[in-house]
């Protein structure tokens, strides 16, 4: 490996310290919490009902784990992509509302 690839995988490492400092992940896990709220979920029609069928899918994920269902590997895929389009939804939501901002200092 050369100089510049011993650069990047300290940089790498660098950022992944950085993100996992606890001064970054306690505020952030706290506000994601905050964020899971029903009375502040209902504005967002969407992301509300993906948060209801979310839960609803983890009850019955456990469920089956405990009764010893047959389909754990599809409940858990179909709760992980839940999961997954949630955090792609509010990121895409994130990136939008900055665009618009960065439009409205232009003018």
């Amino acid at each position: 490996m050369d100089v510049n690839g011993n650069l990047q995988l300290a940089q790498n490492a660098s950022r992944l310290s950085a993100l996992l400092d606890p001064k970054i992940m306690l505020p952030a896990i706290g506000s994601a919490f905050v964020k899971l709220d029903p009375r502040a979920m209902v504005k967002n029609p969407v992301m509300f009902v993906l948060e209801v069928v979310t839960a609803l899918t983890t009850v019955i994920l456990v469920r089956d784990l405990l009764t010893g269902g047959a389909n754990l590997l599809f409940e858990f895929q179909i709760v992980l992509w839940l999961v997954v389009y949630s955090a792609v939804r509010q990121l895409c939501g994130k990136r939008s509302l900055r665009a618009a901002a960065r439009r409205r200092r232009r003018r």
